[in-house]
């Protein structure tokens, strides 16, 4: 799930159509539970705020509040939101606020909206993306064994203590497909009050994660902690790709720093991109103990130039960076920072415009693919 997002009603209400905000309610909430009034131009702000005061289903009230909050994350995500509409051919108006857009998804193309919100998750959600080379052994990726996939991560889930619920939503994009994967955790227990008495609850969080396959690039992108990240991916090769046994090596490393020691990466940039510097760097320098340096500074390259002697990128083994990349935008110069962490971490996903970047990165040898 992506981190707590705030929800200001008022805003988002007031950037949608009335009557397409009546329509949501009136397919969400029972007859009974409805404000009487007389409505001919739809439901406006101070309508949904008393209604949504007045809901005696405490459920409906949460679930309705999450929905909301996710049509409202939606709406900062534009381009998710065109990307799938494109691709869906669902006509829009160029008058159509992000807010109304990401409503009409929801009501009359759920599979959509649920797409979306999948990208959406994998863009924004606290989880560190994982990324490989994995060619598929299949001809036909049209027809993905999704049950198979499903039966195979439940079990696992089960073994893991973890329960039997596991759900998964498959999305087909542009050369890519994603799967949402909601699944158990560890039972939790809590302390709680009940009037003036303490009483224990047990639950069972559940959890959102993300699978996205680049198919024109051949690359795995996963979005889920370290055990359930290591089982997606034999699941997914052996299950979708028909990859039998899959283990994993250098051939499937996306990212590399080792441009950065043999010298070859240019620092000059090109005509987008004006700048380049390193504000952080971890190096595993040669010797017999292997000392790990850590270097933190406006701009390492000159650090190492000026004040560390003859340390440098060439010293050892570069085993992250932190970038700085400032690039010529029509808006005027604007700064993307972001890590590569080899051989398949980095939080490039999340800037803005990641196309060039990746683009640069793959013609000076750091992305290979």
């Amino acid at each position: 799930m992506p981190k707590y997002r705030y929800l200001n009603l008022k805003a988002f209400i007031t950037a949608i159509d009335p009557l397409l905000v009546e329509e949501y309610f009136l397919s969400r909430v029972p007859q009974d539970q409805l404000i009487p009034c007389f409505r001919t131009m739809g439901m406006n702000f101070q309508y949904v705020k008393d209604l949504m005061v007045g809901l005696r289903d405490e459920k409906l009230k949460v679930k309705i509040g999450e929905e909301l909050r996710q049509i409202c994350d939606l709406s900062k995500a534009i381009d998710i939101l065109v990307r799938v509409v494109s691709a869906n051919n669902i006509p829009m108006s160029k008058d159509e606020t992000p807010q109304q857009l990401a409503m009409v998804l929801l009501l009359k193309h759920t599979m959509v909206f649920e797409h979306a919100w999948t990208i959406y998750c994998y863009r924004h959600s606290t989880t560190q993306v994982h990324e490989y080379c994995l060619p598929s052994k299949t001809t036909n990726m049209e027809s993905l064994n999704i049950p198979a996939f499903t039966a195979q991560i439940r079990d696992f889930f089960v073994k893991q203590a973890k329960g039997d619920h596991c759900l998964v939503k498959e999305f087909e994009g542009q050369g890519e497909t994603a799967l949402m994967i909601i699944h158990g955790s560890y039972i939790k227990t809590v302390a709680r009050w009940l009037a003036d008495e303490v009483i224990i609850d047990t639950y069972r969080p559940a959890y959102e994660d993300v699978i996205l396959y680049d198919k024109t690039k051949s690359v795995l992108k996963i979005k889920a902690s370290r055990k359930d990240r290591q089982q997606y991916y034999k699941s997914f090769a052996e299950c979708i790709l028909n990859i039998s046994d899959p283990i994993q090596g250098e051939q499937n490393n996306v990212y590399t720093l080792r441009p950065l020691e043999d010298k070859t990466f240019r620092w000059d940039g090109n005509e987008r991109i004006s700048s380049i510097e390193v504000l952080e760097a971890h190096l595993k320098l040669h010797g017999t103990t292997q000392p790990d340096v850590i270097v933190r500074s406006t701009d390492v390259r000159r650090t190492f130039e000026e004040d560390l002697g003859d340390l440098n990128f060439s010293s050892g083994r570069v085993v992250y960076v932190k970038f700085r990349f400032t690039l010529e935008t029509d808006g005027g110069p604007e700064t993307a920072v972001f890590v590569i962490n080899p051989p398949a971490v980095s939080d490039l996903t999340k800037i803005s415009h990641r196309d060039i970047i990746a683009e640069y990165l793959q013609k000076n040898g750091v992305l290979r693919v």
